[in-house]
């Protein structure tokens, strides 16, 4: 399978990147980075990504959606599959090996061994339900023309939004087997960064 993991960066984040890019290098899997003109990262990210894309317009309160969105408007369907990870979030070592070539896979998603007192508090309880509010982008992995006429919006659960559109037109390939690992990077999240 061929294979491109997209990831929308965050100045915040940059000590995660080298994390991170390892994790999906290492697999075979083509690493894309999505970033604003603001932020100030893109030379060193540039030695760890190949394939930089950069959003001209301002952000918005959900930057992470509107870079993936521009990643989609650049890169049409092409017979690859796409996995969008944010740049705190990791999956195991061998998890690209053990998808299979079906339109729509939905993973199961832990969630650490804390939940970090933070602005936005996310529990620590696994999920593994494709509704808006109860599941995250890691957990999916979609082949390209799923997405050509889809795109994310506003707010907080449009990745949830985006997935339920998605399960109402594709068949999905649910694989609790599989197992993804929501803000392994965070402080404070995980006892130790998962395998």
């Amino acid at each position: 399978m061929n294979i491109v993991a997209v990831t929308p960066t965050h100045d915040a984040r940059a000590a995660n990147w080298p994390i991170l890019g390892e994790r999906i290098r290492l697999q075979g899997v083509q690493w894309d980075t999505v970033h604003s003109l603001t932020d100030s990262f893109r030379p060193r990210l540039s030695s760890m990504s190949p394939r930089m894309f950069t959003l001209t317009v301002p952000d918005n309160p959900e930057p992470a959606y509107q870079k993936i969105n521009h990643w989609l408007d650049e890169n049409p369907p092409c017979g690859r599959y796409v996995h969008f990870v944010m740049d705190d979030e990791l999956m195991p070592c061998n998890f690209y090996s053990q998808l299979e070539p079906v339109p729509f896979t939905f993973c199961m998603m832990l969630r650490g061994d804390h939940s970090p007192e933070r602005k936005h508090r996310h529990g620590c309880n696994p999920l593994f339900a494709p509704k808006a509010g109860h599941c995250g982008l890691l957990q999916v992995v979609f082949r390209e023309d799923v997405l050509a006429s889809e795109r994310f919006g506003a707010g907080p659960i449009a990745d949830g939004e985006l997935i339920e559109r998605v399960c109402k037109k594709w068949p999905v390939s649910y694989r609790p087997d599989l197992k993804v690992y929501f803000n392994a990077l965070e402080p404070g999240r995980w006892d130790r960064i998962p395998e």
